[in-house]
């Protein structure tokens, strides 16, 4: 009788498992489909990047007039395209459902999910693009005024620190 107690136990106990891991699971689909990866990653900004680059050489080679408005959306519109052909490849979805599998409980995936498709989760979104824009900029000079002292110290090596 105990045995068959145990059984029932672990047969209850194993269901539970399965049908948390599935709400996980299904819990994990919905924060990678809000999460909007593709417009937040280095690859997105890279080739954002590259793409203006090219664009402005081109421009430039050909003596047009520069519209930086029109640069910058073709930029953004061929970078994001580019990041989510990226992002949708079956690898990376599987590296991201491991990603957010170890990282998050369910409860923790319901509050995410539940951030993203609020206003305020919206409007981060939104935003998010530009601030990170920002930052890699902002970055970028404090690594330039960095680069710059080091330079000045090792010309001028009797110089006291």
């Amino acid at each position: 009788m105990k045995y068959l107690l145990l059984l029932v136990l672990l047969s209850v106990h194993a269901s539970a498992l399965t049908s948390e891991s599935e709400t996980k699971k299904k819990l994990i689909e919905k924060a990678i489909a809000t999460s909007n990866h593709s417009e937040f990653s280095d690859i997105t900004m890279l080739a954002y990047l590259k793409g203006l680059t090219v664009q402005l050489k081109s421009q430039s080679a050909s003596g047009e007039q520069i519209d930086y408005e029109k640069l910058k959306s073709k930029a953004h519109k061929d970078a994001s395209e580019l990041a989510a052909q990226y992002y949708s490849q079956p690898e990376i979805q599987t590296a991201l459902r491991d990603i957010y599998s170890r990282a998050f409980t369910e409860e923790e995936l319901a509050q995410l999910i539940d951030f993203y498709e609020s206003d305020f989760g919206k409007h981060f979104m939104q935003m998010y693009p530009m601030i990170f824009k920002l930052k890699i900029h902002m970055e970028g000079e404090v690594i330039e005024k960095h680069l710059e002292t080091l330079k000045n110290s090792n010309e001028n090596p009797n110089t006291k620190e």
